[in-house]
């Protein structure tokens, strides 16, 4: 009797040798909310977050709130980094679509691919046609009977091109219409491809129409949108 216990206590010791310690950390075995979706990393969000200069309660009810906050964070990041966009609008449309990371890769490729090429050929000085000296106009002749000298009078050439919409204006208008699509990465191919193709078609107009043809094309079947 006494050596079937020692039998048994020896028996037991390799097995108390291979368990973890209690100071030991375990993986995290518990399931995630969603099946298929990787547990939401709130840390991360946070600290994205901060680093875009967004206040502490916006950032921990926004972080909260969302479905992958990771994502979410993200987004605001990449077009706050990569636009002239603020981070409070950025937040604002990153937590209102489904894929916040097809919404910042729309903004970020409408930005750099049209927009940014578009301001920058407004800005750039073109070629003069004639001379930007300051031509004097020869006074004519005075009349007989009229006192005084006319004094000769300069032209001045103004610049022939001008910003009329700002740049900032035109990317959160982009923003806008990044948010507003269904299908974000298409809609900025469409921009980009139409934009980049004909010269008289500024980026805000380029976003319209490919906005507009995603509800219905009006202007290619009219009989069908205004059914008599």
């Amino acid at each position: 009797m006494f050596l079937r216990r020692i039998l048994r206590a020896i028996a037991c010791v390799p097995l108390m040798v291979g368990l973890p310690s209690a100071s030991a950390q375990l993986p995290d075995f518990r399931p995630s909310v969603f099946p298929g979706i990787p547990r939401p990393n709130y840390r991360r969000c946070a600290a994205e977050l901060q680093a875009s200069g967004l206040p502490g309660n916006q950032i921990a009810a926004a972080c909260a709130l969302a479905l992958r906050p990771e994502e979410l964070s993200a987004c605001v990041l990449d077009i706050n980094a990569d636009t002239t966009v603020r981070a409070e609008a950025a937040l604002e449309a990153c937590f209102r679509v489904r894929r916040p990371d097809a919404l910042a890769r729309c903004v970020v490729t409408i930005q750099e691919r049209t927009i940014v090429p578009y301001t920058a050929r407004l800005t750039a000085p073109a070629a003069p046609k004639q001379s930007l000296k300051q031509e004097t106009v020869q006074p004519q002749q005075q009349q007989p009977g009229t006192g005084g000298s006319p004094q000769p009078e300069t032209l001045k050439l103004q610049p022939s091109g001008t910003v009329t919409e700002s740049a900032e204006s035109i990317t959160l208008f982009a923003l806008n219409t990044c948010r507003r699509s269904l299908l974000p990465d298409r809609f900025s191919d469409c921009v980009v491809g139409l934009a980049n193709t004909l010269p008289d078609l500024v980026p805000t107009e380029a976003m319209q129409t490919c906005i507009s043809a995603e509800d219905f094309p009006d202007d290619l079947f009219p009989a069908l949108s205004n059914p008599q």
